[in-house]
């Protein structure tokens, strides 16, 4: 660590640390860079990101990872909280469930959907007002008209990448290709906590916002016209209708089954490959293989490697004598003291010693990329058939808006009394409280769910089937199947089950919907919240999500 110490101090007496803003990046990456873009740039103590990516890689992709990492969370609790207060204040003014039903559907989804879904937008493409975050990236914070400064700062980058508070690497199919993003990574997994490193792949935030269009149109589906049809008294038989009309709805529900059944399947067998690409790119690293543009980089980057990776260049170790029971925590490295040999003094007799040699310290490194490194980025990201809770909720909350939307407006009666007594309630307030519960519990749920379903059903269509076109067809007919079986029939079932047991408070019903409920609970456990180390949640893809 020797190495890092002194390219600090190198940092700090030269002032080579300097950092740009959001918005700054964001708008350099989309119009171009200018001669001098150190003119932009501001020196700073410390950076909150460090930027690491691959100049192959679109610049408008990188902005749009930007964009996710910065904005996501807050354009999604914006959302929510627009459409929330925006419901509360309609019920707030109205006077009966009547008056709000008598807004109509239409609406109610402007309140609900439409309104949050733009602020949404807003908030994830310009957000960077918003906030002040400093990033280090090169393009803007490497002075490419002053050649002894810049050569000192990029002779630096490893101290920035350890530096700095938190690592973004914009995952692009050439990163771990590149010898730069490799070594960079490297340096900050071994200096600091993986934690801090938070991988964003390129197709992530077209994904995310391709979920939430797709999501706008049940609900659109809704504003449409969708109401029960006239039922018996008998609940059996009113089970059996409602099942039946719940699960075909209509020929729009198949319509917009199969319009998100073919982007999901594209992104899902995307993500699929390029996380798998990825992880076979880590396995077969080799730092004497790796691209690299000038030759000179290359150089220079070995013999950091070498450097930071010497164990004989590391410092001593303090011990703790006084204590009677020594511990762990009693052995430290002693940051004041230097290493006992200087890499000039250990070249020169390093032959006729047993540390190893710069051949064999190039292997460990590359054992380490292939080994820990490698490890650290399947612990963070999960397997190729995984995906976080919270990205399934950013996808899916337009549906649920629009659900509950449906819900307050009595499924576009202008007598909530009518609707209840169409499906055989007594009380209006239970009858709005059941519609609910179905379109933010039970039909959140089944969408939620939905995604590894799919990830995992593409998964073995990828695995058993060759050739690009069959494997994308195979893929579409389980992902359309996946849709019907389990976000349409197995949903209406437990729907009309609720609905059932509610009107006629019957305890049998209530089981059976209570079981169903209670398996849903269990996949999402399954699926998100076990705590394995071989399932893994994605905790830091999209920060932390």
């Amino acid at each position: 660590m020797e190495t890092l110490r002194t390219q600090a101090e190198l940092v700090q007496r030269h002032g080579l640390c300097r950092a740009a803003t959001t918005w700054q990046v964001i708008w350099s990456l989309l119009r171009g860079f200018p001669k001098n873009g150190s003119l932009q740039a501001r020196t700073v103590p410390k950076v909150d990101v460090f930027l690491c990516h691959s100049w192959s890689c679109p610049a408008w992709s990188k902005a749009l990872v930007l964009c996710h990492y910065f904005h996501v969370h807050w354009a999604t609790r914006w959302a929510l909280l627009t459409a929330l207060l925006a419901t509360l204040q309609l019920l707030w003014r109205a006077r009966s469930f009547d008056e709000v039903a008598q807004n109509g559907v239409e609406t109610l989804l402007w309140r609900a959907v439409y309104g949050p879904l733009s602020i949404f937008l807003l908030v994830y493409f310009s957000g960077c007002w918003l906030q002040s975050k400093s990033l280090w990236f090169d393009g803007i914070c490497v002075d490419q008209s002053n050649l002894p400064l810049m050569t000192k700062t990029m002779q630096a980058i490893p101290a920035f990448a350890s530096e700095a508070t938190n690592m973004l690497v914009v995952w692009h199919e050439s990163l771990f290709s590149k010898l730069w993003c490799v070594y960079e990574i490297a340096v900050r997994a071994k200096t600091c906590s993986f934690d801090s490193i938070h991988v964003v792949p390129v197709w992530l935030p077209i994904f995310v916002l391709m979920s939430i269009v797709v999501n706008v149109f049940p609900a659109f589906g809704l504003s449409l016209g969708f109401a029960y049809p006239s039922l018996s008294t008998d609940p059996a038989t009113r089970f059996v209708s409602l099942f039946l009309y719940l699960g075909s709805f209509d020929i729009r529900s198949y319509f917009y089954g199969a319009s998100f059944a073919i982007p999901i399947t594209y992104f899902c067998m995307l993500k699929i490959e390029s996380h798998k690409t990825m992880l076979d790119q880590m396995a077969s690293f080799d730092l004497r293989k790796a691209t690299c543009s000038l030759e000179t980089d290359r150089l220079m980057i070995r013999r950091q490697v070498v450097e930071l990776f010497d164990e004989a260049l590391e410092y001593p170790l303090s011990v703790s004598f006084e204590a009677e029971e020594s511990s762990v925590s009693d052995t430290e490295v002693n940051s004041d003291v230097a290493a006992l040999i200087s890499p000039e003094d250990l070249h020169s007799f390093r032959h006729v010693t047993s540390y190893p040699t710069e051949e064999q310290i190039i292997d460990e490194f590359n054992a380490y990329v292939r080994g820990p490194l490698r490890e650290s980025v399947v612990r963070s990201l999960g397997r190729e058939d995984q995906i976080p809770l919270k990205l399934c909720v950013c996808a899916f909350w337009p549906s649920s808006a629009g659900g509950l939307a449906w819900a307050l407006g009595c499924e576009g009666h202008s007598n909530c009394q009518d609707a209840a007594s169409n499906l055989k309630f007594d009380s209006v307030a239970l009858y709005l409280i059941t519609q609910a519960i179905i379109a933010v519990v039970i039909w959140t749920l089944c969408s939620l769910l939905t995604l590894p379903l799919v990830l995992r059903a593409n998964r073995l269509v990828l695995n058993m089937v060759t050739g690009p076109r069959l494997q994308f067809a195979a893929g579409l007919f389980c992902t359309t199947l996946i849709l019907l079986l389990w976000w349409n029939l197995f949903a209406s079932f437990l729907s009309a089950t609720i609905l059932v047991g509610a009107s006629e408070v019957s305890p049998l019903w209530l089981s059976g919907a209570l079981a169903g409920f209670v398996f849903q609970c269990w996949m999402l456990w399954y699926f998100f919240l076990r705590s394995q180390e071989d399932h893994t949640s994605s905790r830091h893809l999209a920060r932390g999500w």
